[in-house]
C-alpha cells in the first residue's frame, strides 16, 4: 500500500510540474530608468491590470518572429489595461541600448538594469524571455517565452482570476551574469592567504 501511495504522489507531482505552475512568486516593488531617462516604478502601474516585461539584450536581438508576436500581443492587450516594456538586464550601457532601440525600431521603453538586481530577482535568464507582473501585489504571474500559457495568463488577469506563477522553459540566448567579485577579508590574528 505504501508503494502505491508513493506512486500516486509521484504521478501527481509530475503532472503538476508538467503544467508549469509554481507557488506564487513575488518581485517586490522596483524602480528603474528606461533608455530615454524616464523613471518607471512598478507600484505606479497599479492602475494597470498587468505589466509585461520582455528581456532585451544588445548582443542577442529578439528574433523577428518573436517581435511580431510581441506586436500582436500589444495590439490585443494594451487597450485592455496591460502595460508593455522591455528590460535590459545584460549589464549593457544606456547609450548602446539607445542605439540598438533606434536601429531595431523598438518603440517600448527599455528599462536599464545595469547592476542586474531586478533581472536576477525576476529570474530572467534568456533574451526574449517574458514575465507578467501584477503591479498591485507584485506577484509574478508568468515567466517564459511566447506560449499559449501566456495568453491564458492574460485572459485570467482580464477575468480577475488569481493564479500561481506559470513557468514555461524559455529559449534564446543566455543573459550573462558576471560573477560577483568577493574581496578577501583579513581577520586579525590570522595569516592572509597568498593568491
Amino acid at each position: 500500500m505504501k508503494r502505491f501511495n508513493w506512486l500516486v504522489i509521484s504521478l501527481l507531482a509530475t503532472a503538476m510540474n508538467s503544467t508549469g505552475y509554481a507557488a506564487t512568486e513575488r518581485s517586490g516593488d522596483f524602480s528603474l530608468t528606461d533608455h530615454n531617462g524616464t523613471n518607471h516604478q512598478l507600484s505606479r502601474y497599479r492602475h494597470k491590470s498587468a505589466l509585461v516585461l520582455v528581456a532585451q539584450s544588445n548582443i542577442c536581438a529578439i528574433p523577428p518572429h518573436a517581435s511580431s508576436q510581441l506586436q500582436t500581443l500589444r495590439n490585443n492587450w494594451e487597450g485592455k489595461g496591460v502595460a508593455f516594456m522591455m528590460i535590459n538586464g545584460a549589464g549593457e550601457e544606456s547609450s548602446g541600448i539607445q542605439m540598438k532601440a533606434r536601429t531595431q525600431r523598438i518603440e517600448l521603453p527599455i528599462l536599464v538594469d545595469a547592476d542586474q538586481a531586478v533581472t536576477r530577482t525576476l529570474n530572467l535568464t534568456k533574451s526574449g524571455e517574458i514575465v507578467v507582473l501584477d503591479p498591485e501585489d507584485f506577484s509574478v504571474l508568468y515567466r517564459g517565452p511566447f506560449d499559449p500559457k501566456l495568453d491564458a495568463t492574460l485572459n485570467n488577469v482580464a477575468a480577475g482570476v488569481k493564479q500561481d506563477t506559470v513557468v514555461v522553459p524559455a529559449t534564446g540566448c543566455n543573459l550573462s551574469f558576471p560573477s560577483v567579485s568577493v574581496r578577501s577579508i583579513h581577520v586579525p590574528g590570522t595569516t592572509p592567504e597568498q593568491g
